[in-house]
Formats: C-alpha cells, sequence, structure tokens
C-alpha cells in the first residue's frame, strides 16, 4: 500500500444564520445563493437589488453586506435591473421578461411587453420616474411613458443586438448594439426626438460593444469584447477608439470622472479582473484578484465604495475606487460536489471534484476543506462510525480515515478504473464497484483490495449490503459498438459478495442507486426517472413508476413510502406514497444535483455542481404545514392503497376538502367492523394512514372512509 496523508489546509465558516424554517431548501454553499447574477443598481448607500439566472432577485438594506432574495414568479434568466426610487423598479430578461414593483421588491408582477417571446431583454434604463426604455435582442426597442406599466415598439431600423442604451434628457439618447458578420460588427444609433426615430452612426465599428457610461452630455465611454474601447467628447456624434488590451473582454464599465475609470471583465484565458485607468482612458493597469468566477456587473455607492456581481452568485465588495476587492459570498468551495453523507445530526462529509473533500461537525453551518488529490474526482463516499471513512473515485483512487476525516490515507486498488460506489458491512467487509463491470472487495477495511469476477462487462453505479450475505449492484446496459444493449444491470450476491448472478431489472435506462428499507423491500432509479422495485430481496425486480420527464442522479427515501429524487436543474422532487405521485420542489438552480441525504425526517441535505450544498429543516417544504395538503381539494377521496395485495404494511391515501371528523375504518369480508383506524377531526388536504399487519390472516378485507356526507370504500387484499 502506497501511503500519502493529507491534511486539512483550511476551515471555513460558511454560515453563521438561522433559517427560517418556512423556507424550503437553503443555500448553504454559496451564501446568499448560487444563480450567476447578471446586474446590479444601488441607488443609495445603503439600498440596491440584483438579477440573475432562474429569476433570481436579491435586495439589500446594508450597502451590501446583506442580501435577501425576493420572489420574481418566474424562472427566467433576467438581465437587467434599474429602481427610479426606494420602491419602484422594473427588470428584465430572456423571453421578452419585464417584471415591475411597486413596493420594493416585495410583489413582482409581469408586463406584457407585446413583442414575440423569442427576444432577450438586455438592458432596462430610465431617466425620471416616468420615462424609460428597454433594447434587447434583434433591434428591439421599448419605451415607457407611465413607469413601466405599459410599453410601446419604437422603431430602431436595424437587427442587431442591443446591450446598453442612455438618455442624457427627453430627447436625446444613444443605444449600442453589435452582431456577428464577419467577425463581430458594433453600430452606434442616437435619437434626438425621445426614441421616434432613430439614427445609425455611419461608421460601423469593429467588436462587440458591451457596456456604455456617459459622464455628461459630451463626455462618453463604449466598451466591449476583443480590448474594445471608445471616446466620446461631442455627445456621441463621433468616437475616438483607444488602446486597451486586444483580448481583454469587458463586462461593465464605470467612470468617475473625465480621468478615473474601472473596467470588470476577462481574457479568453479566463484570468478574471479589472482595468483602471487615471488618464481618461489612454492607459490601463491591471487589478488583479483571487476571484475565480467572472463578475458582470458593478454600481458604486459612492467614488470609493461599490457592488460587483458575478457568476455562481458571486458578490464582491469594491474597495478604493476597485483598487481593492473583498468578497461578500461565503464560499468553501467551487468544484462541483458528487456526494454527501452524514452518521449523526452534526457530524457529515462531502467530496467533489479535483480531489475535494468537506467536513462539518456542526450540520453545515462551517466545513472544513482539503484536497486529497487535486487530480482525480471523488464521486462516492461512506463512513461505518465516527472515525472510519472511505471515498472512492476516478481512475481506481481510494481514500481511507480512521480519525473521522482529520487525514486521509491513499490505499492502492490495482486498478485504474473509475470507481463509482462502495459500501462496507461492518469496519472490515467493504466491496467498490465501477466502471467495466469492476468489484473490489476488502475484508481488512481497506487496507488490501481483491478483485472479484462480476461476469458482467457493464457500468455499475451503486451497491448496498442487505444483510450480512446478500448485496444488490444496479448499473448501465451493456455496451456493444457504443450502442445500449439489453436492459439495465442488476447483480445480486448471496455470499457476501463473492459470487454474483445478474437479475432482470425491468428497465433499459441506465439505473444509478439502489436502497433496501428490510431485508425484502429495495428500490432503484434510473436516470430517465424509472422507478424500479424489488419484494423479495434483489430477486425480481418490476417497473413499478416513471417520474416526471427529467433526468436524474440520486434519491433518497426514509422508508417504504417517503422518498425524494434529485437532478438536472435543481430537480428536487418528494413522494409520500411510494412513487405514485411526485410533487416538485426543485430550487432555482441551472446545473446537476448531485447527492442527497436526510439526518432525521425533517432535516437534509443536498449537494451538486459549482460546490452548492442546499439544507432543510422541514422536508423540502415550502411551508411548516406539508402543502401537499393545501392542494385545492373538491372532493372526497380514498385512494386504492399501495402496495395491493401486501403482505406486512400498506398506506392509505385519502383526501377531505373541509376541516372535518374523519372515521376511517377497517371491515372483513362479511361486512364487521374490525377496528377503528382513524376517528378524528382533521384538517383539508391529503393525509396518509400506514396500516402494520397484527395478528390477522390472509384474505380480503375492506377501508371505509365516512366524513361529512361522505362515504368511500376500498377492497385490500393481505398475502401471507
Amino acid at each position: 500500500m502506497g501511503r500519502l496523508q493529507i491534511f486539512f489546509l483550511q476551515f471555513i465558516t460558511i454560515i453563521s444564520y438561522s433559517f427560517p424554517q418556512s423556507t424550503a431548501w437553503n443555500w448553504l454553499n454559496p451564501y446568499p445563493q448560487g444563480n450567476t447574477l447578471n446586474d446590479v443598481q444601488m441607488i443609495s448607500d445603503s439600498v440596491g437589488w440584483s438579477v440573475g439566472e432562474n429569476g433570481v432577485i436579491l435586495h439589500t438594506t446594508d450597502g451590501g453586506n446583506i442580501w435577501v432574495s425576493q420572489e420574481s414568479n418566474t424562472y427566467r434568466l433576467l438581465h437587467s435591473v434599474f429602481f427610479t426610487d426606494n420602491n419602484n423598479g422594473v427588470a428584465v430578461g430572456d423571453f421578452s421578461t419585464i417584471l415591475i414593483t411597486q413596493d420594493a421588491g416585495t410583489t413582482w408582477r409581469l408586463i406584457d411587453s407585446g413583442v414575440n417571446d423569442d427576444r432577450s431583454f438586455h438592458k432596462v434604463f430610465f431617466f425620471d420616474s416616468d420615462n424609460g426604455f428597454i433594447v434587447g435582442s434583434f433591434g428591439v426597442i421599448l419605451k415607457t411613458v407611465n413607469g413601466g406599466n405599459s410599453w410601446e415598439i419604437q422603431l430602431s431600423n436595424t437587427d442587431y443586438h442591443f446591450y446598453d442604451i442612455y438618455f442624457h434628457d427627453n430627447n436625446n439618447g444613444i443605444a449600442i448594439s453589435s452582431r456577428w458578420e464577419n467577425g463581430f460588427k458594433t453600430k452606434i444609433l442616437t435619437t434626438s426626438d425621445g426614441g421616434l426615430n432613430w439614427i445609425i452612426n455611419k461608421k460601423i465599428i469593429s467588436g462587440s460593444a458591451t457596456a456604455m457610461t456617459f459622464l455628461n452630455y459630451d463626455n462618453g465611454f463604449i466598451s466591449g469584447f476583443d480590448g474594445l474601447f471608445l471616446k466620446t467628447n461631442d455627445g456621441g456624434d463621433n468616437w475616438i477608439s483607444l488602446p486597451i488590451m486586444d483580448d481583454f473582454n469587458s463586462f461593465d464599465m464605470n467612470f468617475f470622472d473625465e480621468n478615473n475609470g474601472l473596467i470588470i471583465g476577462s481574457i479568453w484565458s479566463s484570468d478574471i479582473y479589472a482595468l483602471s485607468t487615471i488618464d481618461g482612458g489612454i492607459t490601463w493597469h491591471k487589478i488583479l484578484s483571487d476571484i475565480k468566477q467572472h463578475l458582470y456587473s458593478f454600481s458604486f455607492i459612492n467614488s470609493s465604495l461599490g457592488v460587483a456581481v458575478g457568476e455562481n452568485g458571486n458578490l464582491i465588495k469594491l474597495i478604493n475606487s476597485g483598487i481593492d476587492w473583498e468578497t461578500n459570498t461565503k464560499n468553501a468551495v467551487t468544484e462541483n460536489l458528487n456526494d454527501i453523507v452524514f452518521i449523526n445530526d452534526s457530524l457529515g462529509w462531502v467530496v467533489g471534484n479535483s480531489g475535494i473533500i468537506l467536513k462539518t461537525d456542526n450540520s453545515g453551518n462551517s466545513w472544513g476543506t482539503t484536497i486529497a488529490d487535486e487530480y482525480n474526482d471523488l464521486y462516492c463516499i461512506n463512513f461505518t462510525n465516527n472515525l472510519f471513512g472511505i471515498t472512492v473515485g476516478e481512475r481506481g483512487t481510494i481514500f481511507t480515515t480512521s480519525n473521522g476525516g482529520n487525514t486521509w490515507d491513499k490505499q492502492t486498488s490495482g486498478t485504474s478504473i473509475d470507481l463509482f460506489s462502495v459500501a462496507f458491512l461492518n469496519s472490515s467487509v467493504g466491496i467498490i464497484v465501477g466502471s467495466a463491470g469492476t468489484i473490489l472487495k476488502t475484508n481488512n477495511g481497506g487496507i488490501d483490495w481483491v478483485e472479484i469476477e462480476s461476469g458482467v462487462n457493464n457500468l455499475l453505479n451503486s451497491i448496498t449490503f442487505i444483510d450480512n450475505q446478500n448485496v444488490i449492484i444496479v448499473g448501465a446496459p451493456s455496451l456493444a459498438s457504443g450502442m445500449t444493449v439489453g436492459e439495465a444491470c442488476i447483480l445480486h450476491s448471496s455470499d457476501q459478495g463473492i459470487t454474483w448472478k445478474e437479475k432482470r431489472s425491468g428497465t433499459y435506462a441506465e439505473l444509478l442507486d439502489v436502497s433496501f428499507f428490510d431485508i425484502n423491500n429495495g428500490i432503484s432509479l434510473s436516470r430517465d426517472g424509472e422507478l424500479v422495485r424489488s419484494s423479495n430481496g434483489g430477486n425480481t425486480w418490476e417497473l413499478v413508476s416513471n417520474l416526471p420527464q427529467g433526468s436524474y442522479s440520486d434519491f433518497y427515501f426514509h422508508n417504504y413510502y417517503k422518498g425524494y429524487a434529485i437532478g438536472s436543474n435543481g430537480k428536487i422532487l418528494r413522494t409520500m406514497d411510494a412513487g405514485e405521485t411526485w410533487h416538485d420542489y426543485s430550487v432555482r438552480f441551472s446545473y446537476w444535483l448531485n447527492g442527497i441525504t436526510f439526518i432525521d425526517g425533517e432535516t437534509g441535505f443536498v449537494v451538486g455542481d459549482h460546490g452548492a450544498i442546499l439544507k432543510t429543516f422541514n422536508g423540502g417544504l415550502t411551508n411548516i404545514e406539508d402543502n401537499e395538503t393545501s392542494i385545492n381539494i373538491e372532493y372526497y377521496s380514498l385512494h386504492q392503497n399501495y402496495p395491493n395485495p401486501f403482505n406486512n404494511s400498506t398506506r392509505l391515501r385519502y383526501e377531505i376538502p373541509f376541516h372535518s371528523n374523519v372515521k376511517l375504518s377497517l371491515y372483513n369480508n362479511i361486512g364487521q367492523e374490525i377496528k377503528f383506524l382513524v376517528n378524528k377531526e382533521l384538517p383539508a388536504g391529503t393525509h396518509y394512514y400506514d396500516f402494520q399487519i397484527c395478528n390477522m390472516a390472509s384474505g380480503v378485507y375492506f377501508i371505509s372512509l365516512i366524513s361529512g356526507d361522505s362515504k368511500q370504500t376500498i377492497k385490500i387484499v393481505l398475502i401471507k
């Protein structure tokens, strides 16, 4: 065994905040949230807004120290925001989206733009409380004269894409647009009649303009991609091109006076920094930073202090006119996170790409982070107790710890195959699975690993121990000439993993994860959302349901009935009836969620791409009361139990439209009442009853629901 001991490099406090427990899923990392922010506007020393991906709107009232999410009622990407005072504002974005608020963002309402939904609105600008403009793709210009309540389309005479607009007064304005025409080209348009007519500057400029600012009527600046920087001293009639950096891409720009200015952006090699000038743009100086993600917009509170926003929710304080940067986003890692495990209500670990391992001992309020192996991604982590743990990943990577993750020892796996899942029966016996049908087993706590013949060449994704002898592995269908062949792979061992038998899976989709609730009942989820179950210890499997259309990555079930599934685009679904129906509690996130776990019935975590870690205190519901019970229900309804027939337990689901007394009773096949199951007042909504067998013979029984003037009955079948 090659021994490499890795120590924790740093301990980063991600969050010290008490979340309101009526919130569904709360961001731990990045904090306050992880969606890219595209624009920010500070309207005073303390008050500002920022908008971005998935309809995210953030609001600050303390100069950018604390940001609070506002409900936008849309998941569309927002590009720009503009407030005319502390209460009235407009946000715009993709699919011709216009949002307006008159109460500081407490409520936002969607305004009809009158434009086809294929347009993107890139910038909104007001020159007083009533008069404003929106510009966007394919030459669209809109104007409002009533504070944004209605908009009229202006004729621009171009199909270029507009990115910025500015008005000096009611009549005189300027807009910049660009498009690819054998290279990027920029057109500058001006109006002198309040936007009724727009005149295109005869000179078409090479490059793509992205930002514009004016100090006064005469002096203005334009910046863009590929080192584009222009300056005017006559209100935009003539523009002078000044050298900046050939490969510098500007995202936003501001000048404090005729000499002092700041541009944020990057070069194509992904170096992220700002440029400053003290001579009106004749010369520029790099401002390097340790920020790893792009910044797209900034706004200054005064000539010295500002706020910048960008990729993955980055919030940056700009100090000394942008010379110094101070992150206001609590962010332990930015790498993709792949798996999470907790062994009690406080102690947990996360693994991810580039060998990242995180540890918390306070239920996720803060995390310690280390890099076990920066050249290999880690896919799975497992702990048998608070001291012994193991993680596996790319190219045969195995690390173990015997001190709770304070140090990690690299193990020799004997393979260069990617390893995806690891499970331990006890502190000695463990099994790892991976690509090409790879199965590794240890009998000495991971010190030595022996390859076991699987009999297949499939990609194996997940493994679980049912009991001391029985083990289940699930994976992908076989590959032949790059094409999938046959059903997804399920392997069963009844001798602690020494020999394996392939089982029919009932699905042709790749199975990602597997879990057993007891020695008989197990479940597995496919990437396409197919749910397969076994009720006989994994010997046979059947397809029982399909989740809503989408791509999935992981699931977690508390018991036979209550479970969660996660996947792409922030998808989080919950079922309370063994997968028969699913309710959507997805979060605003454009990327994958990869791992999920719960430490009790209500407190859970998900991890995902770009360092995403989220936590719920209430089972992932939008309110403390389960909103599955507050769906508009019009009728009394008693649903068929599941499973049926059943042999040890089954679940009943019933719905009542009003707060009323409910009587749920069990009858035998000759109509004799055997038992009251429920006899009490219940609120309107959906309710569940888990029925456990006790001293009952096999046969047909009946369940009756009596509430109000309604009586409903179903037949259930018990098979022992």
